[in-house]
């Protein structure tokens, strides 16, 4: 043990609470240790705060090689009589003799102190990695550099990471010492300094605190370790490679004036990027990572160009060495036309047909560089990628998933919102298409009144910067929103080419040229890392390495199939590091940042995986991902705003398209889309891909979700009755996966709505007969009482409290056990629809999805169940402010989102739902206008013509709804005629063009039930039966 004449030291039975649990087992094997049988210890670990199941932690002990009475020992207190087998060990390891070398050089220190500020607590670090640097530095003062420019840098570098790592403790003492009242000055600044001054400027109150915190210390010597030999490593690099990057990277004779590390992540002991600044204002970049597989990705963009078929592709140099590369600087420039900002997004498009080919995966914003036209893609380790094996449950919406990482999204280079939670509609886009600055979505703890006595760490909101990866015009970033095109088709031209030349990639050594280069394999999000690595630098964990332990064993939860992975996660992040895996594109074998080997840890290898895809690949998976590519880029048209085609529809042939015929088209509805349906792996769960709208007002492709309007629930329903109608035992079964797949769908949304998210389930419950969901909208009944009391974000039919209300209303007809229940939570739900109207009352548009008409309709109603004078009168008002809509000129309802006067004649905006809100009206309450605005209704829509949607919201399908009931009102066979005219003009046009008129786009059909084919197909079952088929729409 390393003494001084002060005697400044680090005590080792102190230090023997910095010991990891893997060296405590050692010793606990090599030495006469007896175990206790009690596993009180355990039981007490057991008892600690986290998220690791009885399953999981016994999982982990299996992993790690431990028995339960051994790991009893290790997280127990050591007695004293066990002590000295511990001590030894911890005199023997490096880290303790380098903090104690370094509390003696601390000693031996007689530089003047011209403040206590926070290098002072770190000093000794910083002391030790001078005197190691010495005298290694030395003989590089040939090579163009200033050892004393160079080391100023580095302990400057060395200096702030060591400080991030213990301010947290350091600030929870200089709180103690603030309640003391034992700081001194007259400012915060002042007293902060006299903390620095009194904890850490007396030696002895120095080893006090690293004796208190001593993982802490621990941590600290260690990565002051791997900073000083990363250093001494890189320098020596250098100077080996020194001509090469002469001639290379054209440095010349320009002499160092800058040295910057930490520009990324650190992996592998320390090892992070380091940017080198000469005098001549050249950059060169030292990545400490075997980046050969740039050399082949090279190889390949030089065969491309020859073809001359593509926009020439650009690539960077670089100097490759088994453990490390230098990479040219590649600066930011200006595009200096449209023409060039044109061809940088064809060019975009080209990376990206390119990537997809190869698998390339997790390439952000900060992985493309814009120089001028051309789009640099840089770090080009995560080639060859797939995700990791996992072990998830076995249901089909989860299985859907593995669209994703097949699709072009696995790129990262489109955009995507990451961190979104229930509540947070925006998340963050780190694709290669956005580099603007933009505001995490999540608040980052980080220190506020930095070196005042007033210091704390709370969490704050932080901006991303701009970065460099979007091309400029006239000192402005050009989005790509105007090149979308330009895009597509350098996607479609790259991937034709892989198309074209096949052959030649795959036999011809193109693609084997990848197989012997390593790559990088990415398990988890980085970020999720980097929120743990913080977490641990709390006082709770660095005092004794057991709870630092305890924190990381949170670890284990992650569904990895071979968790062996876990360990090797743990070991990197117990030293501060982000832990990094790497793989050989024709292996199945994961290599941990150390060299251990986890021996086939992937199902298939990413080289056959590769040629897989180049093999198959056709001129309709190119389509497929296009249509991948459109959505993310936002270029969906949904066309949800109303045309009209020039067919005119005529009833007056009196047309009846037999029942059977319906049903048979509905079948084949139903039979196609089985076909495009998606299974879990045991066959008794089912979903769909589709292009859904999320909580932000976007389109993706995803997963069905549960709602009712375009998801399972309403998909569901159609199955159920086509089983009914037909007997037919698949549709039967289709409707049961379906269900039991809603159960493990995750809800996305807090919304109160019959038709959206997971309460709009109740829909699904009220039109079923068999009790077959009866379980699921229970559990929705029961989450509307816990709401009650939570503000609605709408209060309209479709997407708020009227639409509950109006399921409830449903619920309690069929439901004769839980009637007054549903009647009674329905009543409080009108209640607080009543409130909501009072100050929503004057905005409210027309129309009976979104409006008036809609909420006034199921007032009515509720008045009739409950008999609630309130709510006959806020009915009868609503329906006079839907009536102020209408527009005498036009003879139809404005639309009241729009300032002009624009009528529409759809269910969701217009005549159709306003005409079926009149009917619907005209069981409760009668007036005069009731039958002559039915009538306006009805003929606005003959008026128009067919539409050129067929979805029931919007489209032809619901025009016959309308038509359906106002024959059932008006008993007037003319409108069941038109219902069935349209019907079969939407028929003959699906004949002709060989699909229905909806929203489908190449790879994905739109399947939900209000703008998709299921409710389509649910419609003509209701034209075959509608005494037993309800309607959707009321």
């Amino acid at each position: 043990m390393t003494t001084t004449k002060l005697g400044l030291h680090l005590d080792s039975k102190a230090a023997v609470h910095a010991l990891w649990m893997r060296e405590r087992y050692n010793i606990l094997k090599n030495n006469p240790i007896g175990l206790d049988d009690e596993l009180s210890s355990l039981k007490k670990w057991r008892e600690k705060k986290n998220i690791v199941s009885d399953e999981a932690f016994q999982l982990k002990l299996d992993y790690e090689g431990y028995l339960e009475e051994e790991y009893n020992n290790l997280t127990k207190v050591i007695p004293d009589n066990e002590l000295h087998h511990y001590t030894s060990a911890v005199e023997n390891s490096e880290w303790f003799k380098v903090f104690n070398t370094s509390l003696a050089l601390l000693e031996e220190d007689e530089t003047p102190i011209p403040s206590f500020d926070w290098s002072y607590p770190v000093k000794p670090f910083l002391l030790w990695a001078v005197e190691e640097w010495k005298n290694h530095f030395e003989k590089i003062k040939d090579h163009s550099v200033s050892v004393e420019v160079i080391v100023r840098e580095l302990i400057q570098n060395l200096a702030n990471e060591l400080v991030s790592l213990l301010s947290r403790s350091a600030v929870l003492e200089l709180h103690i010492y603030k309640l003391k009242e034992e700081l001194t000055g007259d400012t915060p600044e002042e007293r902060f300094s006299s903390f620095i001054e009194k904890q850490f400027g007396d030696p002895h109150q120095l080893v006090s605190f690293y004796t208190e915190y001593v993982t802490l210390a621990r941590l600290l010597t260690t990565r002051t370790i791997f900073f000083v030999n990363n250093m001494k490593e890189t320098l020596d690099h250098y100077v080996a490679d020194y001509d090469e990057l002469v001639s290379t990277m054209e440095i010349g004779n320009a002499k160092i004036v800058a040295l910057k590390p930490g520009m990324g992540d650190t992996h592998q002991k320390g090892h992070t990027v380091i940017r080198f600044e000469f005098d001549s204002g050249q950059t060169v970049f030292y990545k400490p990572k075997n980046l050969k597989v740039a050399l082949s990705y090279n190889h390949l963009i030089k065969w491309i160009n020859s073809k001359n078929e593509l926009l020439d592709m650009p690539f960077y140099k670089i100097i490759c060495r088994d453990t490390y590369s230098w990479e040219y600087n590649i600066e930011k420039k200006e595009c200096v036309n449209e023409k060039q900002i044109a061809n940088f997004y064809e060019r975009f498009g080209q990376i990206l047909g390119i990537m997809y080919c190869l698998k390339g995966g997790d390439f952000h914003y900060e992985n493309l560089i814009a120089q001028g036209e051309y789009p640099y893609i840089i770090d080009l380790e995560t080639l060859f990628q797939q995700s990791p094996p996992l072990n998830f449950p076995d249901f089909a919406n989860i299985k859907a998933k593995d669209a994703h990482v097949e699709s072009v999204l696995f790129t990262s280079l489109l955009p995507q919102r990451f961190y979104r939670d229930v509540t947070d509609t925006e998340g963050i886009d780190m694709s290669g298409l956005n580099g603007k600055e933009q505001k995490l979505p999540y608040k980052v703890l980080s220190p506020k009144n930095f070196s005042t006595d007033e210091m704390v760490f709370d969490y704050s909101e932080i901006m991303l910067t701009n970065k460099d990866n979007l091309p400029k015009l006239n000192n402005e970033p050009v989005s790509f929103t105007a090149y979308v095109q330009q895009i597509i088709d350098g996607f479609r031209n790259s991937t034709a080419l892989f198309v074209k030349y096949k052959s030649e990639l795959l036999n011809d050594g193109l693609i084997d040229d990848f197989k012997d280069k390593v790559v990088r394999v990415i398990l988890r999000a980085t970020q999720r890392y980097v929120n743990m690595l913080s977490e641990g630098t709390h006082p709770d964990y660095t005092r004794d390495a057991l709870y630092r332990e305890h924190l990381m064993e949170n670890m284990w939860t992650y569904p990895f199939k071979n968790k062996e992975v876990i360990l090797h996660e743990i070991n990197d992040m117990l030293e501060g590091d982000i832990p990094v895996f790497f793989n050989y594109p024709d292996s199945r074998d994961l290599i941990d940042g150390n060299g251990n080997r986890i021996t086939n840890f992937l199902d298939r290898s990413s080289y056959e995986l590769v040629r897989e895809r180049i093999r198959d690949l056709s001129v309709d998976e190119i389509e497929t991902q296009v249509s991948w590519l459109r959505v993310s880029l936002g270029d969906y048209d949904v066309n949800q705003q109303e045309k009209y085609s020039n067919q005119i529809v005529d009833p007056g042939n009196e047309t009846m398209i037999d029942a059977q015929t319906l049903i048979s088209e509905a079948q084949k509805i139903g039979d196609h889309l089985l076909k495009s349906s998606i299974l879990s792996e045991d066959e008794k769960t089912m979903t769909w891909l589709d292009v859904t709208l999320g909580r932000n007002q976007s389109w993706s492709i995803e997963a069905l979700p549960a709602d009712f309007y375009d998801g399972l629930s309403g998909v569901a329903l159609f199955y159920h009755h086509l089983y009914e109608v037909t007997e037919e035992a698949r549709y039967k079964e289709a409707y049961e996966k379906i269900v039991e797949n809603i159960k493990s769908v995750p809800e996305f949304t807090k919304q109160i709505s019959a038709y959206y998210g997971k309460t709009s389930i109740l829909q699904l419950g009220s039109r079923l007969t068999d009790g077959s969901s009866t379980e699921l909208w229970l559990e929705q009944v029961e989450e509307l009482e816990k709401s009650l009391n939570e503000e609605a974000d709408h209060i309209d039919f479709l997407s708020g409290i009227a639409g509950v209300i109006q399921a409830l209303l449903h619920l309690a007809e069929k439901n004769v056990d839980e009637k007054d229940r549903l009647l009674e939570i329905a009543g409080l739900y009108g209640d607080k629809l009543l409130t909501a109207l009072e100050t929503e009352k004057q905005s409210l548009i027309g129309g009976m999805a979104h409006g008036a008409a809609g909420i006034s309709y199921v007032l009515f109603r509720l008045h009739d169940q409950l008999t609630y004078a309130k709510y006959y009168q806020a009915a009868i008002e609503l329906l006079e402010i839907d009536r102020n809509y209408y527009v005498e000129e036009t003879g139809a309802w404005q639309d009241g989102r729009k300032e002009d006067q624009v009528c529409l004649h759809q269910w969701c905006h217009g005549s159709a739902g306003i005409g079926l809100s009149r009917a619907l009206t005209n069981t409760y309450y009668q007036d005069n206008n009731l039958i002559s605005e039915m009538n306006t209704a009805a003929k606005n829509i003959l008026k128009q013509g067919l539409k050129t949607d067929d979805g029931i919201c919007h489209g032809n399908m619901g025009d016959t709804e309308l038509y359906l009931t106002l024959y059932k009102q008006l008993k007037d066979p003319s409108h069941l005629h038109t219902a069935h005219a349209i019907t079969q003009s939407v028929l003959d046009r699906m004949k002709q063009k060989g699909s229905y008129a909806l929203r489908d786009i190449p790879g994905f059909d739109a399947i939900g039930l209000f703008t998709g084919q299921a409710g389509v197909g649910y419609q003509l079952l209701r034209l075959a039966k509608p005494e037993s088929v309800p309607s959707l729409l009321y």
